[in-house]
């Protein structure tokens, strides 16, 4: 009886992995900001994942609600190897 639920659990566990979507992950930049695009079960969204050199000097910056037609979301997958922090000398506020 083992040995069936064992097969069975390996089985529905390799089709799982198997289902999910594998698709290299995509960096971009835009004046401010730079941006991680994760494909992961067709979610509408790409993360915030820091900022660029001038987006460093800047005081003030607006967070864009969109980026190449996905909506943005701040930080990236949360990790405790990588924590996620936006901050630098200059800025002040972002929103």
């Amino acid at each position: 009886m083992k040995k069936v639920l064992s097969i069975l659990f390996l089985l529905i566990f390799t089709m799982c992995l198997g289902g999910c979507n594998h698709e290299p992950i995509k960096y971009y930049e835009d004046e401010y900001f730079k941006y991680m695009d994760r494909v992961y079960m067709e979610e509408e969204w790409i993360y915030l994942t820091g900022f660029t050199e001038k987006g460093l000097e800047q005081e003030i910056l607006i967070i864009p609600s969109k980026f190449n037609g996905k909506k943005v979301r701040i930080g990236g997958v949360p990790s405790l190897t990588s924590p996620m922090s936006f901050s630098s000398e200059h800025l002040k506020k972002y929103i």
